[in-house]
């Protein structure tokens, strides 16, 4: 049995482990009648588990973003190296246009 003052309208049960679940109820006075509430039942469950990822998942993770970040670079100065070499290419060529057939 605990006691329960007026003064805090809140009860804990510091460290509760599963011993101590079950019903609860309040008991009290009123001038000189007790009252008593409805029971409660109050189930105390164990420590919530935290799922962490192990550290070996964030360092694949890193490497394989490091690896697709290293793959696209040398893909964008390839294929810059290469429009730009294709672009000197057009320099020097010559285009006609003409407007039908009959231009020929």
């Amino acid at each position: 049995s605990k006691t329960f003052s007026h003064l805090r309208s809140n009860f804990s049960i510091p460290q509760a482990n599963l011993s101590h679940s079950g019903e609860y109820h309040c008991t009290g006075f009123i001038g000189q009648t007790v009252h008593s509430s409805q029971p409660v039942t109050i189930t105390v469950q164990g420590p919530a588990i935290l799922f962490i990822f192990p550290p070996w998942y964030q360092i694949t993770f890193c490497l394989v973003m490091a690896l697709l970040f290293a793959v696209d670079t040398e893909l964008y100065f390839s294929v810059q190296r290469d429009l730009q070499s294709s672009a000197g290419d057009w320099k020097n060529c010559k285009v006609g246009w003409s407007q039908g057939p009959q231009d020929k």
